[in-house]
């Protein structure tokens, strides 16, 4: 080899290297560039991106669509996006960190590290406000600047006693946040950088601040009536660890790492996995402010999802596989967020190809929507080598969708609040069943009732 091959080949070598830092697309996953790149067009979204981890290693990034559309600026796996409230499983795993180098107990009381505080918040522990059911308001009128602001000036009353009832709270962790300083000495922005987001290599993630704001920041947009809008940027100093983080999927999933290589105990990891019970013995279906669920395939799932002012996202962990998965959308929107990431992992799971889909279905359909009192619409089923169009004369959202064969009976349809899964089986009656839902489900989806038949 001269000289001039081998500085070729040298920089085709970087170049590589770089490209993929940007986008890792494994061989067996179009499908999902596929789904994703409808979702796009069907929900009028400015842009997607996505990471998928499996025991350890990413298998799959990417971005659709836009970050700043007035730039045309694409989105990619380095565009930093809002957290919202995932931001809670964020500082969740901060504090499992404290309670595995034995330095909290999820049991403390809110008074024994924070004595200067309301009385009435005095007996509350950390696991009821991590869990939902310490009786906190969500929000609050008042937006506290600093921890010693907090800890003076809130006084608002509690919704009922703590550990009777669930009501989901962003205000309650903040004094999370006030915990994890007075144990660290440190002030939490300095601790979740140097002790968690450093260790784990999460290195586009950080406060959501104005002055923290570069050219890697997605522009945040919302929809109304189905139009995109530009959306205001809007501080978010005042909860910053229940809804204040930006970053990006990949990060996500570097973050659920934590909880399969050692940095969280397995014993601490197992607690906040496990659904939380009210005094009565009711399940909540959230842990330590993981939700559990399962999805429609009958597998076990953590998962926490957010919606804020410029961003839909989620972050779903599969513990029995060790497989994470993480969707961001720059826009505050009505998409089923969670459903869509389930969908996803299934083809991610089992390498979902659509060349090897040969059933095809042409047929008059009967749709039915179970949640309208059975108002019945006729419509059209078209499905070849995969890849199909359900359309019908729905008032709704279900007037023409497009449908992806994941396996002989399980289908994704593509619609403008996401992907919906679709069981299909012609040989029965009624052929298909379209399940939406959100999360916390004890049971798969499938147990219960669908939101709409095919006839």
């Amino acid at each position: 080899m001269n000289k001039y091959s081998f500085l070729f080949l040298f920089f085709m070598l970087i170049l590589c290297k770089h490209a993929g830092s940007q986008t890792i697309q494994d061989s067996h996953f179009p499908l999902i560039d596929s789904l994703l790149s409808s979702l796009i067009s069907e929900a009028n979204l400015p842009g997607i991106s996505i990471a998928i981890r499996k025991s350890g290693k990413t298998v799959y990034s990417n971005g659709f669509g836009f970050a700043n559309m007035a730039q045309n600026q694409a989105m990619h796996v380095n565009t930093k996006l809002r957290a919202a409230s995932v931001s809670k499983v964020i500082t969740a795993t901060a504090l499992a960190r404290l309670v595995s180098l034995e330095q909290l107990d999820w049991d403390d009381t809110l008074s024994k590290h924070l004595p200067n505080l309301h009385r009435e918040y005095a007996n509350i522990t950390i696991r009821q406000l991590a869990n939902h059911t310490a009786g906190m308001v969500h929000r609050t009128k008042k937006k506290y600047k600093n921890t010693a602001q907090l800890l003076a000036k809130s006084k608002e009353a509690l919704l009922f006693k703590p550990g009777t009832d669930y009501s989901y709270s962003s205000h309650a962790f903040n004094f999370l946040a006030a915990v994890i300083e007075s144990v660290s000495g440190m002030s939490f922005e300095t601790y979740m950088s140097n002790e968690i987001f450093k260790p784990l290599q999460m290195n586009q993630t950080l406060a959501d601040k104005k002055e923290y704001k570069d050219d890697d920041d997605a522009s945040l947009y919302y929809l109304k009536d189905g139009r995109l809008k530009n959306e205001r940027f809007t501080s978010s100093n005042h909860k910053l660890a229940g809804a204040g983080f930006k970053t990006t999927p990949h990060d996500l999933t570097l973050l659920l790492d934590a909880y399969s290589n050692g940095f969280i105990k397995s014993k601490v990891v197992d607690e906040m996995f496990s659904s939380s019970q009210l005094e009565n013995g009711t399940e909540t279906q959230v842990g330590i402010a993981w939700r559990a669920s399962i999805d429609p395939f009958g597998h076990r799932l953590i998962e926490h999802a957010g919606n804020w002012r410029g961003a839909r996202s989620v972050v779903v962990h599969y513990p029995d596989d060790t497989l994470s998965i993480s969707l961001m959308v720059n826009a505050q929107c009505p998409i089923f967020i969670e459903e869509t990431a389930h969908l996803i992992a299934y083809v991610a799971r089992n390498k979902v190809d659509l060349s090897e889909q040969k059933l095809m279905i042409n047929k008059k359909i009967r749709l039915i929507d179970v949640t309208k009192n059975m108002t019945t619409s006729e419509g059209y089923l078209a499905i070849k080598q995969g890849i199909g169009t359900l359309s019908s004369k729905h008032e709704g959202f279900l007037k023409s969708c497009k449908v992806f064969q994941l396996s002989s009976k399980h289908y994704a349809l593509v619609s403008s609040f996401g992907l919906f899964y679709l069981a299909l089986d012609t040989s029965l009656q009624p052929i298909g069943k379209l399940y939406m839902y959100n999360s916390r489900l004890k049971a798969s989806c499938i147990e219960n009732e669908p939101s709409f038949l095919i006839h």
